[in-house]
């Protein structure tokens, strides 16, 4: 070929009404899934308190067992810190920790404990005792978040067993 060399060329690229129509979608896939994993951070939160309190009864738990002394699981509902201790507290007294008090995550606080003896409380130091011979007194701890979810952990009377469950949840007593 000589002289003008003749190109096809072919338009590339997309069209306004193409990108607006991308644009709108990809907006309305965000607003369908953000709010869903917007809370995920206090849910999270809520799940490590719980785990923490799971935790401190298995310790309070094989401390009893392997030193052959009661421990005793301590709960300031007014604080939301936990610590373990060898000396029931009394009700009426101040709460002092050793200094090794455990504080639940930011935002997770205790609504309420319900203990075998004393009944439910909202307020104040509450303890449960672990024996040496592996049983513990039964309980039930609630936790809530600020975003207003709710944990149930159940201490079992045998063998220092916790359960774990999402939601505000009461013993069922026959």
């Amino acid at each position: 070929m000589t002289g003008k060399q003749k190109t096809i060329g072919l338009e590339t690229g997309f069209t306004l009404i193409e990108m607006l129509v991308v644009i709108v979608l990809i907006g309305l896939l965000f607003s369908l899934t953000l709010p869903r994993f917007s809370g995920i951070g206090e849910t999270e939160k809520l799940r490590k308190a719980a785990r923490l309190m799971a935790r401190q009864a298995l310790k309070a738990h094989s401390q009893a067992v392997t030193e052959a002394q009661p421990y005793f699981l301590c709960l300031d509902l007014d604080l939301s810190r936990t610590w373990l201790t060898l000396e029931r507290p009394q009700r009426d007294e101040e709460a002092k920790p050793d200094g090794r008090a455990t504080h639940l995550s930011t935002g997770v606080e205790f609504k309420d404990v319900v203990h075998s003896e004393g009944g439910m409380f909202k307020d104040r130091v509450v303890a449960f005792a672990f024996w040496s011979n592996g049983g513990n007194e039964p309980g039930t701890i609630h936790l809530r978040n600020s975003s207003g979810e709710e944990m149930t952990i159940f201490l079992r009377p045998f063998l220092g067993q916790t359960e774990i469950h999402e939601g505000y949840l009461l013993e069922e007593v026959e």
